[in-house]
């Protein structure tokens, strides 16, 4: 066996002499011998035998292609590689790519007490201390190394342990800062150019905060840190970027979405140490805590983007921060939240930063709206996320479109007591995503021709008419919400024609929600009537309230061939039988059924659902049982139940012995019996 590291800086040589004086031990003139010839007597002494060669921390495709001809194919012999790189470990392989995952809590005590004690066992007093140390170090070998070597060599009491538990990130990067943080420093100086800010700036969140992958994607284009590439959007940039990260294992995977993209992901609390120090030496931002001295805020006077920990403010602490940032006239990037205080004058002098692109606040934090003079103070505004009071969303509204370059609009007004009209947004071309709770979108003013080319996501229109007008200037729209309720029982209040056969020509449209509630039949047969035709390009469909029959639900839906994702709920469907038929839902991968009163029968095989995941189905109190057949379906992963019949749930349990019987028993199959 024989063992090299590569690294980043490497030589043909010197892999080929560590790896002869590995094999053969000390070499007479190998300083003085050809690369060549190093090379032959390496091959020459591994012909014939079984040998295991370790190249560890590879980085380059190269340094393999350089060596590869000097290692015999003989014996069931065998070559690992390790590297940080997943996309270079598949352009490496020619065979099996182990995934190394970070260690579980138990992993962790074990490597821990195996550096501290060896085969000893370690004291009842320091147990649960040191289990939870092995927890914070959350996985990660080389963490748990350098605190076990700093343990190993002190005092053994309970004190000292606890201190070390309350500084453990503080410790190791101290402890071994040579070696840690040189460690994990290294994937940072190897990242692209065009991939080091978009690292550092997921610094500004939390620490082990789960990231919405679609708002890091948003907050990266406003920030302006993205190099467009010909012929793609910058979501689509921004995608492969994030992508890019989590192949290199800087970034973590939470959650998976159906098409098996990013919906949540996390950093590292090292690799997060490793972006606020980058971060602060390159003044890329400056995440603001209580931990600071406050009382000289002086400082604060240069930085860009200021970020305040929520985990480190309250109704104490609130005040002072507001006033250091009275000080920083050029951020042009503030994200924070607040817990309430009663200064709101001060806290909405934040807005009046004449350099903010990105101003994102949640819980507590109150938007009035200002006079005409004080929000075009605001023009390069990019990315607003705020929480409304009941009074201010409808005012906010008619003046938004003086953000002349807002991307991002999201607004929490749900407690508003009248309606919001949103016409203000056929003003604003560049807008990529409108997240507000129930605003009306009244058609384009006849003067205003501007299409909407940004605009990808509208969320969440109350009665949205689909008219030729509207429909026209939004034609690369990704995500849709829609709601149809009638405001009260009068004539006049009845909701309006409503053009939705016309959502079939939003054709680059990915995700559907339509939700309708408080309708009466004629509205509601309207509706279902016209709901013919859905665009091919949709993924993710959500409908509720819709009353289609089965049978539609097959013809209309079940042929959409990028459908992932399918919810039905609260009278999507009617009847009390469906029966699906081959050749739908070919590319289906979650399927949840709720609240289906008179559904009985489910009439399927495991070839209508050839790629089905995931079953969830809610209260189905009639149903009878699930088929069989789903259980043979190669993909299946899960069937969860919540409410059903005990028909339901007596089909669902075996299935489950049917598959464990023919070997499979990675199926879950989760039941809860429990009422609403």
């Amino acid at each position: 066996m024989a063992w090299v590291t590569i690294s980043q800086e490497y030589s043909r040589r010197n892999i080929l002499q560590v790896l002869c004086q590995e094999v053969k031990g000390s070499i007479d003139g190998l300083s003085e011998m050809s690369e060549d010839e190093i090379g032959q007597i390496l091959y020459k002494h591994l012909w014939g035998r079984r040998y295991l060669i370790v190249m560890d921390d590879i980085w380059s495709v190269v340094a393999w292609d350089i060596v590869k001809f000097f290692f015999p194919d003989s014996n069931g012999s065998r070559i690992m590689m390790t590297t940080r790189l997943s996309n270079l470990a598949i352009e490496l392989s020619g065979g099996h790519v182990f995934q190394m995952q970070f260690l579980d809590d138990n992993k962790s005590w074990n490597l821990l007490c195996e550096i501290m004690f060896g085969k000893l066992n370690c004291s009842i007093q320091l147990e649960n201390i040191g289990k939870e140390i092995a927890r914070k170090c959350r996985g990660l070998p080389l963490g748990i190394a350098v605190i076990g070597g700093l343990l190993k060599k002190s005092n053994m009491t309970q004190a000292y342990w606890l201190y070390t538990l309350g500084n453990l990130n503080a410790i190791i990067n101290l402890e071994n800062d040579e070696y840690t943080l040189r460690m994990l420093r290294t994937s940072y100086k190897e990242l692209p150019v065009h991939l080091k800010p978009c690292f550092l700036y997921i610094g500004i969140f939390p620490e082990d905060y789960e990231i919405k992958a679609s708002l890091l994607i948003k907050l990266w284009i406003a920030e302006g840190i993205l190099r467009p590439i010909d012929d793609k959007n910058l979501e689509e940039v921004a995608k492969e970027y994030l992508k890019e990260l989590i192949d290199r294992n800087l970034i973590l995977t939470a959650e998976l979405r159906p098409d098996g993209e990013a919906r949540l992901c996390k950093i590292h609390d090292l690799l997060r140490d490793v972006c606020l120090r980058e971060a602060q030496k390159q003044k890329f931002f400056c995440v603001v805590s209580r931990k600071q001295k406050l009382h000289t805020p002086r400082g604060m006077g240069m930085e860009r983007r200021i970020c305040i920990d929520p985990e480190n403010t309250n109704k104490e602490y609130s005040p002072l921060f507001l006033h250091a940032l009275k000080y920083a006239p050029l951020v042009r990037s503030l994200l924070y939240k607040m817990h309430g205080y009663g200064d709101w004058e001060e806290a909405l002098s934040l807005l009046r930063y004449r350099l903010l692109r990105v101003h994102s606040s949640v819980d507590g934090y109150s938007f009035v709206a200002h006079s005409n003079n004080d929000i075009l103070e605001q023009a390069n505004l990019r990315y607003l996320s705020l929480k409304s009071n009941f009074q201010s969303a409808p005012r906010l509204l008619s003046v938004c479109s003086l953000f002349w370059n807002l991307q991002t609009l999201k607004v929490d007004g749900r407690y508003s007591s009248e309606p919001i009209i949103a016409s203000a947004i056929w003003e604003m071309p560049l807008l990529r995503h409108v997240m507000l709770y129930e605003f009306e979108l009244p058609d384009p003013p006849g003067e205003h021709k501007f299409v909407l080319e940004n605009l990808q996501r509208l969320s969440l229109v109350k009665n949205f008419k689909f008219s030729d007008e509207v429909v026209k200037r939004i034609p690369n729209l990704k995500k849709l919400k829609v709601k149809y309720e009638r405001s009260g029982v009068e004539e006049e209040e009845r909701v309006p024609n409503i053009c939705i056969n016309n959502l079939g020509r939003l054709q680059k449209l990915e995700s559907f929600n339509l939700n309708i509630v408080l309708l009466d039949s004629c509205e509601k047969e309207n509706i279902r009537r016209n709901l013919v035709s859905f665009p091919h390009s949709l993924k993710k469909l959500i409908l509720r309230g819709t009353e289609l029959d089965w049978e539609d639900l097959t013809t209309r839906i079940g042929s959409l061939p990028l459908l992932q994702f399918l919810r039905l709920s609260l009278g999507a469907c009617r009847g009390p039988k469906w029966k699906t038929v081959e050749g739908q839902f070919c590319s289906l991968k979650v399927l949840q059924i709720a609240d289906a009163d008179d559904l009985k029968y489910w009439d399927t095989d495991s070839s209508h659902f050839p790629r089905l995941e995931h079953l969830l189905l809610q209260f189905l109190e009639e149903l009878e049982e699930i088929p069989s057949s789903i259980g043979d379906i190669p993909t299946l992963k899960s069937i969860q139940l919540v409410g059903c019949s005990k028909f339901a749930d007596d089909s669902a349990k075996r299935i489950k012995a049917e598959q464990e019987e023919n070997g499979n028993e990675d199926l879950q199959v989760i039941i809860y019996s429990s009422s609403r």
